[in-house]
């Protein structure tokens, strides 16, 4: 018997669910039903080009032909959580792409990638 089967249900066993909604008053003064309206019509604004070309990537870390970390144009980078903890006062200190590449290269035990354009 396989207990994970899917079973016919007899119809006379459903049962109707008398279920009673409270209506809610809802105060456009309260600053929470202010701030639903808001996020309700936001439109995130479109991203400048500057801001584009800074999430494009600069250089993927390989180790073992898998990319185990990507640095982007913009000096974010990617990475494993162990490798992200290890190295996260470094990242704190700097932004610079090529120093980062290079940390994430040395704690993966990794080659760096340069991506090209």
């Amino acid at each position: 018997m396989d207990l994970l089967a899917p079973k016919p249900v007899d119809i006379s066993m459903i049962k109707r669910l008398d279920v009673k909604l409270t209506p809610i008053k809802l105060d456009p003064n309260d600053p929470i039903f202010a701030r639903l309206l808001q996020a309700k019509d936001f439109i995130p604004p479109k991203p400048t080009p500057e801001q584009i070309e800074a999430n494009k990537p600069y250089a993927e870390i390989i180790r073992g032909g898998k990319v185990v970390g990507t640095v982007f144009k913009g000096g974010s980078c990617t990475t494993s959580n162990a490798i992200g903890l290890r190295l996260q006062s470094f990242f704190a200190a700097t932004d610079d792409r090529d120093a980062r590449a290079e940390a994430i290269a040395k704690a993966e035990g990794g080659t760096i990638r340069y991506v090209k354009a």
